[in-house]
């Protein structure tokens, strides 16, 4: 990750033509439309979720599609069925959900969303169903969604973990700097909080004490691992403009790889203010929801990366063993891109039951 490629990043990212990918979606999945019914959709928690669960799409062929919502099962649960009655009364039950043609993907998510306000509710739980509509896609046509979607782009893709050295005690981070770099996935890339106490979801307007940790913390981050090791600062939109270039200020000369989520994550000119102020690459995303929420950030170049990851050690494992074939494959920090059809895992069910709440229904 060097700073030329995050600098170059949104700009290669305008050249590609604008739908280029939906046509190349279209040719690959004509020969097969209306050939396969949705039978079933349904959503499941788990209890290592905390804002989220799964969503699983059945089909009359057998095959089934997963997804991964930002609302809980209760919520996802009531947002199917009022989406699928709601448009069955609209439209005499040509736009239902249940019955349809899972490769209509487009179709679906406006006939969601069309009923709504501008920020509907239900869009977490339309984000599920969506990316279960891609996994099945890909399975009925027998391809890996990145080649639906006109790719690959590149070989694999990189990635950060997350650090959790106690960053204020040099031996700690020390010891966290030895772990990471004995670790077979061999990150290169951690994110890291500021490390002092932090009164959300809007942090007052930090103080040279603040500012003070935050600079001891990443030196002693930065001395322990080396120039080998890039480091970012983790924030979850805490920060008010001021606070924000203060805090890029005081850690830019660090060589900071990226700063996350220093502002409230809908697009205002504060992020502009903020990309002016500091050298520092900017990101943002995981808050953010459909297209036009994305949109103002690229069209202003406003961030340098838009991405989020959890694929690290962090909590054991315990995502990536949701899958039969073993986690997925991170090698010198770099993410293999799988080839098996649909995203490219079979869902362990065995292990889902393991961590099924005691109230909640299978597959409900």
């Amino acid at each position: 990750m060097k700073k030329s490629s995050r600098r170059n990043f949104l700009g290669n990212l305008f050249i590609i033509p604008a739908g280029l990918w939906l046509s190349n979606y279209h040719t690959f999945s004509a020969p097969a439309r209306n050939q396969v019914k949705i039978t079933a959709i349904k959503a499941m928690q788990l209890d290592f979720q905390f804002d989220g669960c799964l969503i699983k799409i059945e089909t009359d062929a057998g095959l089934v599609g997963y997804g991964e919502t930002g609302t809980d099962s209760k919520i996802a649960r009531a947002h199917i069925e009022h989406l699928d009655y709601a448009l069955q009364r609209a439209r005499g039950g040509r736009a239902r959900l249940i019955g349809g043609d899972p490769l209509s993907i487009r179709h679906h998510f406006y006939r969601m969303t069309e009923m709504h306000f501008p920020l509907p509710a239900p869009i977490g739980t339309i984000s599920g169903f969506d990316i279960a509509l891609w996994d099945l896609a890909g399975k009925i046509l027998g391809q890996p969604v990145y080649k639906l979607l006109g790719g690959p782009f590149r070989d694999g893709c990189p990635m950060y973990a997350h650090g959790k050295a106690n960053m204020h005690d040099p031996a700690s981070c020390r010891k966290w700097a030895e772990y990471i770099k004995q670790q077979p996935e061999g990150f290169t890339t951690f994110k890291i909080g500021p490390g002092f106490p932090l009164d959300g979801p809007f942090h007052p307007t930090v103080t040279n004490e603040e500012i003070k940790l935050l600079r001891q913390g990443f030196t002693n981050i930065r001395e322990a691992a080396g120039d080998s090791i890039e480091i970012g600062l983790h924030c979850h939109g805490e920060f008010d403009t001021p606070s924000a270039i203060a805090m890029a200020k005081a850690i830019e000369h660090l060589n900071i790889a990226f700063a996350e989520d220093f502002l409230n994550p809908l697009y205002s000119e504060a992020w502009l203010a903020l990309k002016r102020g500091t050298s520092i690459p900017l990101m943002t995303g995981e808050k953010l929801e459909t297209i036009q929420q994305f949109k103002p950030f690229l069209d202003s170049q406003a961030v340098d990366f838009i991405c989020e990851s959890r694929l690290d050690r962090r909590e054991s494992g315990i995502i990536e063993q949701m899958a039969v074939e073993g986690p997925p494959i991170i090698r010198n920090g770099i993410l293999q891109v799988p080839d098996k059809s649909g995203l490219g895992f079979t869902i362990d069910e065995a292990y889902l039951k393991k961590h099924l709440p005691e109230d909640e229904p299978w597959w409900g």
